[in-house]
C-alpha cells in the first residue's frame, strides 16, 4: 500500500482534537451533538481518528464507543425497511446538526498557540498508518463505490441517501454492510472492558474504518492511506 503524504491538518484543528479527546468526547450533550450529525464530517471525522492514534499510540476506546452507537442507530433505521419507504430511510439517515468541529469555526487555516511539539506529534501518521496497513484486508471491501470512484455497489451513508432518492441501489447489499460493521465494531468496542482485553481481531479493528467511512465518506481516508489519484 502506498502511503498518503501528510494531510493538511491544521495547528488549530490538532489543537482542539488533543483537548477533546481528553474526555469531552464522553460529555452526554457533546455525544448527543455527535450523535445528531452521524460523528464529524468528512474532514474532521478520520483527522480525529488519526490525531487520537497518534497521542493515543492506537488506543482507540473513546472512537470505538462513539461509532458502536452510532452503528446501532443505523442498524435501527434499516429495520422494517420496505422498498416503498426509500423517502424515510433517507430522512432518517439524515444530519441534523452541523458538524461539531466546522460548527466551532475549526478548518485548514485554523491556529493556535499550543507547544509545537504537541502540534508536531499530532500530525504524526505512524500509528494511523500501522492501523491502515494491519487491517486494509479487511476495510478496503467495505469502502463506498462512488467515494472511491470504482463502480463497486456498497455505498457510504451519504451516497446511500443519494442514490435512495434515485432507487438504483441494491438494500440488502447495503443492510448487510451496516449489520456487519455494527457487529465487528460491538466486538471491538467490548475488547477495551475489563475480561476482554485482547479479544479483538484486525477485522474487528477494520469496522471503526469501516464505520467513519460509512458515516462520513471515505475520500479523506483514500487521501491519507493512498495519496492523490492521478
Amino acid at each position: 500500500m502506498r502511503l498518503g503524504d501528510a494531510p493538511d491538518f491544521s495547528d488549530g484543528e490538532v489543537h482542539f482534537i488533543w483537548h477533546f479527546m481528553q474526555g469531552s468526547i464522553m460529555n452526554p450533550a457533546t455525544r448527543w451533538k455527535l450523535r445528531r450529525h452521524w460523528g464529524m464530517c468528512d474532514r474532521h471525522g478520520f483527522e480525529f481518528v488519526a490525531v487520537e492514534a497518534a497521542f493515543r499510540h492506537g488506543y482507540l476506546h473513546g472512537q470505538a464507543v462513539l461509532y458502536e452507537d452510532l452503528m446501532k442507530r443505523a442498524v435501527d433505521a434499516f429495520d422494517g425497511w420496505q422498498p416503498l419507504q426509500a423517502a424515510i430511510l433517507a430522512f432518517k439517515l439524515r444530519e441534523a446538526a452541523p458538524c461539531l468541529m466546522c460548527d466551532l469555526g475549526y478548518g485548514p487555516h485554523s491556529a493556535t498557540i499550543a507547544p509545537g511539539e504537541r502540534v508536531e506529534r499530532g500530525k504524526d501518521l505512524s500509528e494511523i498508518h500501522a492501523l491502515a496497513q494491519a487491517t486494509q484486508q479487511h476495510w478496503r471491501g467495505l469502502v463506498c463505490g462512488r467515494c472511491a470512484g470504482d463502480g463497486t455497489p456498497l455505498r457510504c451513508r451519504l451516497h446511500l441517501r443519494e442514490d435512495l432518492l434515485d432507487h438504483g441501489v441494491n438494500m440488502a447489499d447495503q443492510q448487510a454492510l451496516v449489520v456487519y460493521i455494527a457487529d465487528h465494531i460491538t466486538r471491538y468496542a467490548l475488547s477495551f472492558v475489563w475480561g476482554h482485553h485482547g479479544t479483538d481481531t484486525a477485522e474487528d479493528r477494520a469496522a471503526l474504518v469501516g464505520a467513519i467511512g460509512w458515516c462520513s465518506g471515505w475520500r479523506p481516508w483514500l487521501m491519507l492511506v493512498d495519496g492523490p489519484t492521478s
